[in-house]
């Protein structure tokens, strides 16, 4: 009978368990789909006023060369874009961290990728009399192509800012079954007691001053995180005063035959481009005009699809390039995009601008011949998009890690 009554209590308090640890899973649940709500609304409502900024900062920049004040415009540029890149990175690790981001797997090769790359960061090891070496490679990986690059910008990124002399290198190499893509830096190097600790938040070894052009401690803590969404383990050697190797370790895939040829668009000049605009936040919507003027557009622009359509066709004007928030006070970015090329054709390039997460993948978008973009988009980026030639492939990074 004790025998009994113990096992009956048992099950009473395992079931008593079973139930407490469903609701708890069912709390868990909820409050990451309020926090994903949350970080959809904040993000765009706080890449909107950083977006504008960083335009005007560009156009100030731009008005007052060879001035007095020039260099008071070039610091109000340099802080947007230290802004930018603050903001950029607490988005990252909120929506990292809200298991918001899920990963979309496919085959890919290293080598455009890397070519990628390598034409923005060799510009800026230059900047710093730095030497960049890249090593070809005919090696295919399986992962998300949008995080993997996330996670070698942010890594390439600190390479940069922590080496004063020599150089930095990008590679891969097959290591154990699996693919390691390595990156070399001869920057000061990292204690061993330090290792685990830099992929910490905020954690700026030769940086106690906090100085924000040399970043804000964040970029390796992205790192750490893609690296456990991803599944690619990332490892450090380094040695004090002889410099780092991050590896990245992948798994390998069997090459496949390209169906796009990579290629890097050239540029081409703006003067009497014609841009159409369609953006209802104000302040973006003028900094945006004011910006593409200065570069010698002719700009379009309204908060609506209708007003601007009559606009165009009252002034016999034919857009060559077509920009759109996402985000609109009638429809959405997408249906205004349509309304435009019904109008002046279906092969007008079209870039969407958006603060959130877009509900549609990267592959719909590029099946409607629709280039994704995400605010704070760097004035360089948006440039270099307007400047390609009639049929756009190239793809603004807004993040300049």
């Amino acid at each position: 009978m004790a025998l009994t009554l113990r096992h009956t209590r048992l099950l009473r308090e395992s079931h008593a368990l079973r139930f407490e640890r469903e609701a708890l899973l069912a709390q868990t649940q909820a409050a990451r789909e309020a926090q994903t709500r949350f970080l959809a609304a904040a993000s765009h409502d706080l890449r909107q006023p950083v977006h504008a900024l960083g335009l005007l900062a560009a156009q100030a920049a731009h008005e007052l060369r060879g001035r007095r004040a020039a260099q008071t415009a070039e610091q109000l540029q340099a802080m947007a874009q230290a802004l930018d890149g603050l903001v950029e990175s607490l988005l990252d690790v909120s929506r990292l961290d809200s298991g918001a981001l899920q990963p979309q797997w496919r085959s890919l090769p290293l080598q455009p990728l890397f070519e990628r790359l390598s034409t923005e960061y060799a510009v800026l090891a230059e900047a710093k009399g730095l030497q960049w070496r890249l090593r070809p490679t005919a090696l295919w990986v399986r992962s998300d192509a949008q995080q993997l690059e996330r996670l070698l910008r942010n890594l390439l990124s600190n390479a940069l800012t922590h080496t004063a002399q020599g150089g930095v290198l990008l590679a891969a190499r097959r290591r154990g079954g699996r693919v390691q893509v390595v990156v070399w830096d001869t920057g000061p190097g990292i204690a061993p007691e330090h290792h685990e600790r830099i992929f910490q938040e905020f954690v700026q070894l030769a940086n106690p001053g906090r100085d924000r052009r040399r970043g804000h401690g964040l970029g390796l803590a992205i790192v750490a995180r893609l690296a456990r969404l991803l599944d690619h383990p990332v490892a450090l050697r380094s040695r004090l005063g002889r410099g780092s190797c991050f590896a990245v370790s992948l798994p390998e895939d069997a090459p496949r035959l390209l169906t796009e040829p990579h290629t890097v668009p050239q540029g081409q000049p703006l003067q009497g481009r014609c841009v159409a605009l369609v953006e209802d936040d104000e302040a973006v919507r003028e900094a945006t005009v004011t910006l593409l003027r200065t570069w010698g557009c002719e700009v379009w622009a309204e908060a609506e699809v209708a007003p601007l359509l009559a606009r165009l066709r009252e002034a016999g004007a034919r857009p060559q390039r077509l920009i759109s928030d996402w985000r609109l006070g009638e429809g959405d970015g997408l249906t205004a995009i349509a309304a435009l090329r019904e109008a002046f054709g279906a092969t007008l390039p079209a870039l969407l601008i958006s603060g959130e997460t877009l509900p549609l993948s990267t592959k719909t978008l590029r099946a409607l011949r629709v280039q994704p973009a995400r605010k704070p988009l760097p004035p360089a980026a948006l440039r270099a998009w307007l400047s390609a030639p009639s049929e756009p492939h190239a793809e603004p990074q807004s993040e300049p890690h």
